[in-house]
Protein backbone atom coordinates (compact mmCIF):
# COMPACT_ATOMS: atom_id res chain seq x y z
CA UNK A 1 0.00 0.00 0.00
CA UNK A 2 1.44 3.35 -1.04
CA UNK A 3 -0.23 5.63 1.50
CA UNK A 4 -1.27 5.15 5.13
CA UNK A 5 -4.91 4.16 5.55
CA UNK A 6 -5.47 7.37 7.48
CA UNK A 7 -4.79 9.45 4.34
CA UNK A 8 -7.87 10.55 2.42
CA UNK A 9 -8.32 10.40 -1.36
CA UNK A 10 -10.99 11.03 -3.97
CA UNK A 11 -12.17 7.54 -5.09
CA UNK A 12 -12.06 6.87 -8.85
CA UNK A 13 -12.56 3.65 -10.90
CA UNK A 14 -8.96 3.52 -12.23
CA UNK A 15 -5.51 3.67 -10.66
CA UNK A 16 -4.19 7.18 -10.07
CA UNK A 17 -0.83 6.34 -11.67
CA UNK A 18 -2.48 5.22 -14.90
CA UNK A 19 -4.43 8.46 -15.02
CA UNK A 20 -1.17 10.32 -14.52
CA UNK A 21 0.60 8.35 -17.25
CA UNK A 22 -2.16 9.10 -19.73
CA UNK A 23 -2.02 12.78 -18.85
CA UNK A 24 1.79 12.77 -19.15
CA UNK A 25 1.58 11.32 -22.67
CA UNK A 26 -1.04 13.87 -23.73
CA UNK A 27 1.00 16.71 -22.23
CA UNK A 28 4.21 15.65 -23.90
CA UNK A 29 2.51 15.48 -27.28
CA UNK A 30 0.84 18.89 -26.85
CA UNK A 31 4.07 20.50 -25.60
CA UNK A 32 5.95 19.22 -28.66
CA UNK A 33 3.23 20.71 -30.88
CA UNK A 34 3.41 24.06 -29.03
CA UNK A 35 7.20 24.22 -29.35
CA UNK A 36 7.08 23.12 -32.99
CA UNK A 37 4.65 25.95 -33.71
CA UNK A 38 6.85 28.52 -31.91
CA UNK A 39 10.07 27.31 -33.53
CA UNK A 40 8.39 27.03 -36.91
CA UNK A 41 7.60 30.75 -36.77
CA UNK A 42 11.37 31.31 -36.58
CA UNK A 43 11.89 29.15 -39.67
CA UNK A 44 13.93 26.63 -37.64
CA UNK A 45 16.95 28.93 -37.87
CA UNK A 46 19.32 26.32 -36.40
CA UNK A 47 19.22 22.49 -36.39
CA UNK A 48 19.02 22.62 -32.59
CA UNK A 49 15.49 23.98 -32.82
CA UNK A 50 14.32 20.59 -34.11
CA UNK A 51 15.60 18.74 -31.01
CA UNK A 52 12.29 19.04 -29.05
CA UNK A 53 10.54 16.92 -31.70
CA UNK A 54 12.50 13.96 -30.29
CA UNK A 55 10.17 14.08 -27.29
CA UNK A 56 7.27 12.91 -29.45
CA UNK A 57 8.49 9.29 -29.85
CA UNK A 58 10.26 9.33 -26.47
CA UNK A 59 7.51 10.78 -24.32
CA UNK A 60 4.18 10.31 -26.08
CA UNK A 61 3.59 6.65 -26.89
CA UNK A 62 5.36 4.88 -23.95
CA UNK A 63 3.30 6.53 -21.17
CA UNK A 64 0.08 6.05 -23.11
CA UNK A 65 0.89 2.37 -23.54
CA UNK A 66 1.45 1.96 -19.80
CA UNK A 67 -1.74 3.90 -19.08
CA UNK A 68 -3.80 1.56 -21.24
CA UNK A 69 -2.41 -1.70 -19.81
CA UNK A 70 -3.34 -3.26 -16.48
CA UNK A 71 0.00 -5.03 -16.06
CA UNK A 72 3.41 -3.40 -15.82
CA UNK A 73 5.87 -5.20 -18.07
CA UNK A 74 9.38 -4.44 -16.69
CA UNK A 75 10.82 -3.87 -20.18
CA UNK A 76 8.00 -1.47 -21.06
CA UNK A 77 8.56 0.42 -17.80
CA UNK A 78 12.30 0.65 -18.43
CA UNK A 79 11.71 1.87 -21.99
CA UNK A 80 9.33 4.49 -20.63
CA UNK A 81 11.83 5.60 -17.96
CA UNK A 82 14.60 5.95 -20.54
CA UNK A 83 12.26 7.99 -22.75
CA UNK A 84 11.40 10.26 -19.84
CA UNK A 85 15.08 10.77 -19.03
CA UNK A 86 15.63 11.68 -22.69
CA UNK A 87 12.81 14.24 -22.53
CA UNK A 88 14.26 15.68 -19.32
CA UNK A 89 17.63 16.05 -21.06
CA UNK A 90 15.93 17.86 -23.96
CA UNK A 91 14.32 20.25 -21.47
CA UNK A 92 17.63 21.04 -19.76
CA UNK A 93 19.37 21.53 -23.12
CA UNK A 94 16.60 23.87 -24.22
CA UNK A 95 16.92 25.85 -20.99
CA UNK A 96 20.65 26.31 -21.66
CA UNK A 97 20.08 27.33 -25.30
CA UNK A 98 17.35 29.80 -24.34
CA UNK A 99 19.44 31.35 -21.56
CA UNK A 100 22.18 32.04 -24.09
CA UNK A 101 19.81 34.30 -26.04
CA UNK A 102 19.43 36.54 -22.97
CA UNK A 103 23.15 37.36 -23.03
CA UNK A 104 24.30 40.03 -25.48
CA UNK A 105 27.58 39.60 -27.42
CA UNK A 106 29.26 41.94 -24.93
CA UNK A 107 28.28 39.70 -22.03
CA UNK A 108 25.41 41.87 -20.75
CA UNK A 109 22.45 39.90 -19.38
CA UNK A 110 19.05 41.25 -20.52
CA UNK A 111 16.36 40.23 -18.06
CA UNK A 112 13.49 40.99 -20.45
CA UNK A 113 14.85 38.45 -22.93
CA UNK A 114 14.22 35.68 -20.39
CA UNK A 115 10.51 36.05 -21.14
CA UNK A 116 10.20 37.81 -24.49
CA UNK A 117 13.09 36.47 -26.56
CA UNK A 118 13.41 32.71 -26.21
CA UNK A 119 11.50 32.11 -22.94
CA UNK A 120 14.11 30.48 -20.72
CA UNK A 121 11.73 28.66 -18.38
CA UNK A 122 9.59 27.19 -21.18
CA UNK A 123 11.86 24.21 -22.05
CA UNK A 124 11.81 23.10 -18.42
CA UNK A 125 8.23 21.97 -19.07
CA UNK A 126 9.72 18.90 -20.75
CA UNK A 127 11.75 18.13 -17.62
CA UNK A 128 8.76 18.68 -15.34
CA UNK A 129 6.47 16.43 -17.38
CA UNK A 130 9.21 13.80 -17.55
CA UNK A 131 9.62 13.87 -13.78
CA UNK A 132 5.92 13.21 -13.30
CA UNK A 133 6.11 10.43 -15.89
CA UNK A 134 8.93 8.74 -13.99
CA UNK A 135 7.11 9.04 -10.68
CA UNK A 136 3.90 7.60 -12.12
CA UNK A 137 5.67 4.57 -13.63
CA UNK A 138 7.74 3.36 -10.68
CA UNK A 139 6.09 1.28 -7.96
CA UNK A 140 6.09 2.26 -4.32
CA UNK A 141 6.95 -1.00 -2.53
CA UNK A 142 6.56 0.51 0.93
CA UNK A 143 6.01 4.08 2.15
CA UNK A 144 8.80 6.18 0.69
CA UNK A 145 10.59 3.33 -1.17
CA UNK A 146 10.37 2.97 -4.96
CA UNK A 147 11.29 0.09 -7.26
CA UNK A 148 12.92 0.54 -10.67
CA UNK A 149 12.20 -2.86 -12.28
CA UNK A 150 15.30 -4.98 -12.62
CA UNK A 151 17.58 -2.18 -11.44
CA UNK A 152 17.22 -1.11 -7.82
CA UNK A 153 14.97 0.03 -5.02
CA UNK A 154 15.39 3.66 -4.05
CA UNK A 155 14.54 5.05 -0.59
CA UNK A 156 13.14 8.56 -0.92
CA UNK A 157 11.35 9.07 2.38
CA UNK A 158 8.19 10.66 0.96
CA UNK A 159 5.07 8.85 -0.21
CA UNK A 160 3.96 9.17 -3.80
CA UNK A 161 1.08 11.54 -3.04
CA UNK A 162 3.44 13.95 -1.31
CA UNK A 163 5.96 13.75 -4.18
CA UNK A 164 3.21 14.42 -6.69
CA UNK A 165 2.09 17.54 -4.86
CA UNK A 166 5.65 18.72 -4.28
CA UNK A 167 6.29 18.50 -8.04
CA UNK A 168 3.00 20.22 -8.86
CA UNK A 169 3.67 22.94 -6.29
CA UNK A 170 7.09 23.69 -7.78
CA UNK A 171 5.52 23.79 -11.25
CA UNK A 172 2.88 26.25 -10.04
CA UNK A 173 5.57 28.39 -8.41
CA UNK A 174 7.52 28.53 -11.69
CA UNK A 175 4.36 29.32 -13.69
CA UNK A 176 3.34 32.07 -11.27
CA UNK A 177 6.83 33.60 -11.29
CA UNK A 178 6.90 33.49 -15.07
CA UNK A 179 3.53 35.20 -15.50
CA UNK A 180 4.41 37.80 -12.83
CA UNK A 181 7.59 38.74 -14.73
CA UNK A 182 5.80 38.74 -18.09
CA UNK A 183 2.94 40.94 -16.95
CA UNK A 184 5.35 43.24 -15.07
CA UNK A 185 7.07 44.04 -18.38
CA UNK A 186 3.85 45.77 -19.44
CA UNK A 187 3.41 47.52 -16.10
CA UNK A 188 0.17 45.71 -15.13
CA UNK A 189 -1.90 48.21 -17.13
CA UNK A 190 -5.02 46.05 -16.63
CA UNK A 191 -6.12 44.79 -13.23
CA UNK A 192 -6.94 41.40 -14.73
CA UNK A 193 -3.20 40.81 -15.16
CA UNK A 194 -2.97 40.43 -11.37
CA UNK A 195 -5.43 37.51 -11.36
CA UNK A 196 -2.95 34.75 -12.31
CA UNK A 197 -0.33 36.14 -9.92
CA UNK A 198 -2.67 36.10 -6.92
CA UNK A 199 -4.51 32.88 -7.77
CA UNK A 200 -1.26 31.19 -8.80
CA UNK A 201 0.24 32.07 -5.43
CA UNK A 202 -2.74 30.58 -3.60
CA UNK A 203 -2.58 27.39 -5.68
CA UNK A 204 1.17 27.10 -5.09
CA UNK A 205 0.71 27.42 -1.33
CA UNK A 206 -2.09 24.84 -1.35
CA UNK A 207 -0.07 22.29 -3.33
CA UNK A 208 3.10 22.67 -1.26
CA UNK A 209 1.11 22.72 1.97
CA UNK A 210 -0.63 19.50 0.99
CA UNK A 211 2.75 17.96 0.14
CA UNK A 212 3.91 18.76 3.65
CA UNK A 213 0.87 17.08 5.23
CA UNK A 214 1.61 13.41 6.03
CA UNK A 215 -1.96 12.27 6.73
CA UNK A 216 -4.55 14.64 5.22
CA UNK A 217 -8.18 14.24 6.17
CA UNK A 218 -11.13 14.29 3.81
CA UNK A 219 -11.77 18.01 4.28
CA UNK A 220 -8.21 18.94 3.31
CA UNK A 221 -8.35 16.72 0.22
CA UNK A 222 -11.66 18.27 -0.82
CA UNK A 223 -10.21 21.78 -0.48
CA UNK A 224 -7.16 20.84 -2.55
CA UNK A 225 -9.43 19.22 -5.15
CA UNK A 226 -11.46 22.45 -5.43
CA UNK A 227 -8.32 24.60 -5.63
CA UNK A 228 -7.09 22.38 -8.46
CA UNK A 229 -10.40 22.97 -10.23
CA UNK A 230 -9.90 26.69 -9.63
CA UNK A 231 -6.43 26.57 -11.21
CA UNK A 232 -7.92 24.80 -14.22
CA UNK A 233 -10.57 27.50 -14.47
CA UNK A 234 -7.86 30.18 -14.22
CA UNK A 235 -6.08 28.63 -17.20
CA UNK A 236 -9.24 28.67 -19.30
CA UNK A 237 -9.94 32.28 -18.29
CA UNK A 238 -6.40 33.29 -19.26
CA UNK A 239 -6.75 31.47 -22.56
CA UNK A 240 -9.89 33.52 -23.27
CA UNK A 241 -8.19 36.82 -22.38
CA UNK A 242 -5.13 36.02 -24.52
CA UNK A 243 -7.28 34.92 -27.46
CA UNK A 244 -9.31 38.15 -27.23
CA UNK A 245 -6.10 40.21 -27.24
CA UNK A 246 -4.58 38.32 -30.17
CA UNK A 247 -7.74 38.62 -32.26
CA UNK A 248 -8.44 42.24 -31.39
CA UNK A 249 -8.45 44.59 -34.42
CA UNK A 250 -7.61 41.62 -36.63
CA UNK A 251 -10.74 39.52 -36.81
CA UNK A 252 -8.85 36.48 -38.03
CA UNK A 253 -6.29 34.02 -36.76
CA UNK A 254 -2.71 35.26 -37.17
CA UNK A 255 -0.15 32.61 -36.19
CA UNK A 256 2.57 35.20 -35.67
CA UNK A 257 0.43 37.11 -33.19
CA UNK A 258 -0.68 33.95 -31.38
CA UNK A 259 2.96 33.06 -30.68
CA UNK A 260 4.59 36.46 -30.18
CA UNK A 261 1.66 38.53 -28.95
CA UNK A 262 -0.16 37.26 -25.88
CA UNK A 263 0.97 33.59 -26.04
CA UNK A 264 -2.27 31.71 -26.56
CA UNK A 265 -1.40 28.47 -24.80
CA UNK A 266 0.70 29.90 -21.95
CA UNK A 267 -2.25 30.26 -19.51
CA UNK A 268 -3.18 26.64 -20.13
CA UNK A 269 -0.19 25.67 -17.98
CA UNK A 270 -2.33 26.60 -14.96
CA UNK A 271 -5.16 24.44 -16.30
CA UNK A 272 -2.68 21.64 -16.78
CA UNK A 273 -1.32 21.87 -13.24
CA UNK A 274 -4.83 22.22 -11.82
CA UNK A 275 -5.87 18.96 -13.47
CA UNK A 276 -2.73 17.32 -12.10
CA UNK A 277 -3.75 18.47 -8.59
CA UNK A 278 -7.11 16.79 -9.13
CA UNK A 279 -5.52 13.56 -10.40
CA UNK A 280 -3.00 13.48 -7.56
CA UNK A 281 -5.91 13.62 -5.10
CA UNK A 282 -7.39 10.41 -6.50
CA UNK A 283 -7.05 6.73 -5.67
CA UNK A 284 -8.77 3.73 -7.18
CA UNK A 285 -12.05 2.96 -5.43
CA UNK A 286 -11.64 -0.05 -3.16
CA UNK A 287 -13.94 -3.07 -3.27
CA UNK A 288 -14.04 -6.15 -1.09
CA UNK A 289 -12.33 -8.19 -3.78
CA UNK A 290 -9.60 -5.68 -4.61
CA UNK A 291 -6.28 -5.20 -2.96
CA UNK A 292 -5.09 -1.74 -1.95
CA UNK A 293 -3.43 0.16 -4.76
CA UNK A 294 -1.89 3.58 -5.12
Amino acid sequence: MNEPRTSAFIPVPIERDRLMLGFVGFNMGFTVFDVWMAHGMSQMQTPYMAIPTLCLPLGFLPPLWLALTNTRNPLAVLAHLLGMLGCAAVGLMGFAFHMRTAVLPGGEFVWAFVIFSAPSLAPLAFAGIAGLGILAAIRETSPGRYLIPGVMEIPVGLGKRRLYFLSIGLGLAAATLSVAIEHAQGGYVNWTEWIPVVVGGVCTGAALGHAASPHPDGREVSVVFLIGAGAAGLGLLGFTFHASYDLADVGSINLERLVHGAPLFAPMLFADLGILMILASCRKRQTQASAPVS
